[in-house]
């Protein structure tokens, strides 16, 4: 029986450009970000955590950076941390605050003890580099410059903005008044949030209270910060579709090959 050897080289040219392109399809597609936005305080200022299915104790003290003792602590739990779904747990007070240092007088101190000025307080916000998307700095998720960090009272008294830069551990606000404070950030070009990008606080006297900001760089489909994953099953389509790709390739170098043979 003749054999077309022309038609064998056009099918394995035609098989090698499809697996091309379906690897390329492949390699371009974003990959699933996880997102996690962090718990921000109710109106009694108490922040609370609910507990999602299959979670335990260790799981949540290592998503929110808290110690385990203290998470028992709070919740009266037993030593076996025992944890249902739906259940509510009290993880916090508040933006963390750092007290007012005292300073006791002793006799051979001179003059009177100075004391601090408790009629004022700072207000830090630190946006960060949210590499695997939980909402939680770590140690290895550095500042992010050119971010736009704005403060504004409930008395419309003060107003100010500052940008973020990346060598700059937090953007601070000092010498603000007490009182109630509204604290958001516009994250820059190129990133996306992966937590709430404004948070409500009351300035305690003396107090300095820090805000934690998650922006993660963008992939060509945009985050949701309240829709969580992209989809259990959209990571298995897009290994399939390489694979595809690897065997198309593979068809067409073993067909180009066979023609090659028939010519000798």
């Amino acid at each position: 029986m003749a054999i077309n050897k022309k038609g064998i080289f056009s099918l394995s040219i035609v098989i090698l450009l499809m697996g091309l392109l379906v690897g390329k399809a492949w390699a371009s597609a974003p990959l699933p970000q996880n997102t996690f936005a962090t718990p921000t305080p109710g109106e009694s200022g108490e922040i609370r955590y609910l507990v999602q299915e299959g979670e335990n104790c260790l799981a949540i003290t290592l998503k929110l950076q808290m110690d385990l003792n203290e998470l028992r602590s709070l919740n009266g739990l037993d030593e076996n941390c025992t944890l249902q779904a739906g259940q509510e747990l009290l993880v916090g007070f508040g933006a963390t605050q750092t007290p007012v240092p005292v300073i006791s007088p002793t006799p051979d101190m001179a003059g009177p003890t100075p004391t601090p000025d408790v009629s004022q307080g700072i207000i830090c916000a630190f946006l960060f580099n949210d590499i695997n998307g939980d909402g939680v700095p770590g140690d290895l998720e550095y500042p992010i410059a050119d971010g736009v960090v704005s403060i504004n009272d409930k008395e419309n008294r003060i107003s100010v903005t500052k940008n973020t830069a990346w060598d700059e551990p937090a953007t601070c606000f000092e010498e603000l008044p007490v009182g109630e404070y509204n604290i958001s950030v516009a994250v820059p070009q190129g990133y996306n949030a992966t937590s709430s990008t404004s948070y409500a606080l009351v300035l305690g006297p003396g107090n300095t209270s820090k805000i934690n900001f998650g922006a993660q760089e963008s992939s060509e489909a945009p985050i949701d910060p309240n829709n969580g994953t992209d989809g259990p099953g959209e990571n298995n389509g897009n290994i399939l579709l390489g694979v595809f790709g690897i065997v198309l390739v593979l068809a067409g170098i073993g067909l180009g090959f066979y023609f090659w043979l028939l010519k000798k």
